[in-house]
């Protein structure tokens, strides 16, 4: 396989890991940017995440206390 298709592959499954995270982000109730913001983080604990905006915890405190 070429390098070219390679490199490919992989943008194309970062790209949709990516769009996953913030999908799984906005599902709990997260606004578009912080969802964003949050998804480049790869350490993210989405369980807290979660469990943050559940509770009713305001958008501003979930995004301090995750990052």
């Amino acid at each position: 396989m070429p390098v070219s298709e390679l490199e490919q592959q992989l943008e194309d499954r970062d790209y949709r890991v990516q769009r996953l995270r913030i999908e799984t982000l906005r599902r709990v109730g997260y606004g578009v940017r912080t969802a964003i913001l949050l998804a480049a983080h790869g350490d993210l604990d989405f369980a807290l995440a979660e469990k943050l905006r559940t509770l009713g915890c305001p958008e501003e405190t979930a995004l301090r206390i995750l990052l």
